[in-house]
């Protein structure tokens, strides 16, 4: 506080989660454009400026998501890389997108106006993915802009690539996600294929306990993606599976990443 007076702090009494975190700053912002970004992570010189450049250029803008470098050698984060395994390539180009990383993101307060806020009930990771299939619903672009970085000072390493919390809330959320917006037939296929991938992995990294108490949390709570329940249209849908550029990835090019056959680790 002593070295930033013009910075006015606002503290929670209780954990919420990250997102729920989060939506208690969003309630309290009156910004147009909300920065997010991790504790230990910094953006660019001028990256605030370059952002509110970008937002006032694209009226449809709705999450701008800069490229994340490590902090300490500059190369390219793939820890927040959540953006298909094919597009990283494309890297150093801008595009459109079907995701974002929470913890480097500007997200226009009308996003949340319209869209509503990031589901509390995630507590801890998938809640940007969750948000985004509302804001594609919705009509606003999600694009990631690597000429604005931000330097995440963690080693060279998976951000959650071994962490139990990976497995626990993981499995959980992303079976909740799917619940919540697909058609019943598609969600089920969906959590199958999510759960064989997650299961081998999660038996590589010896994290099969957190697995299965995932497992154990998003089927002892169904009713909660249920009671939010928010089945997407048909054009919503197909633009999603356009966004994700996921009709090369084969099977068993997938299965060969997750017993680590791939060249690069990004999200299965």
């Amino acid at each position: 506080k002593k070295n930033y007076p013009s910075v006015i702090y606002h503290y929670n009494e209780k954990n919420l989660g990250v997102p729920g975190g989060r939506n208690s700053g969003i309630r309290l912002a009156t910004g147009d454009i909300l920065f997010f970004i991790d504790n230990d992570a910094e953006l660019m010189q001028n990256g605030l400026h370059k952002i509110e450049q970008y937002f006032s250029e694209l009226p449809e803008l709705g999450v701008l998501a800069p490229q994340v470098r490590n902090f300490y050698t500059e190369k390219l984060d793939l820890s927040s890389w959540v953006y298909s395994i094919h597009k990283l390539k494309y890297q150093d180009e801008s595009f459109t997108t079907f995701a974002f990383a929470g913890g480097a993101a500007a997200i226009h307060k009308k996003v949340f106006e319209k869209c509503g806020l990031f589901w509390d009930e995630l507590f801890f990771m998938h809640e940007e993915s969750d948000l985004a299939h509302r804001i594609i619903e919705n009509n606003f672009i999600i694009r990631y802009q690597p000429d604005i970085i931000v330097y995440h000072k963690v080693k060279d390493t998976q951000r959650y690539g071994i962490s139990s919390r990976f497995y626990h809330y993981g499995t959980r959320n992303r079976l909740w996600i799917n619940l919540r917006y697909y058609p019943l037939f598609q969600a089920v296929l969906k959590n199958s294929i999510f759960l064989f991938f997650q299961f081998i992995a999660a038996l590589r990294t010896h994290n099969l306990r957190s697995f299965f108490k995932g497992l154990y949390e998003s089927i002892k709570n169904i009713d909660i993606p249920f009671k939010y329940r928010h089945k997407l249209d048909k054009d919503t849908l197909m633009k999603i599976k356009k966004l994700q550029y996921i009709k090369k990835d084969s099977f068993l090019r997938r299965a060969g990443r997750v017993l680590g056959l791939g060249k690069a680790n990004a999200e299965i």
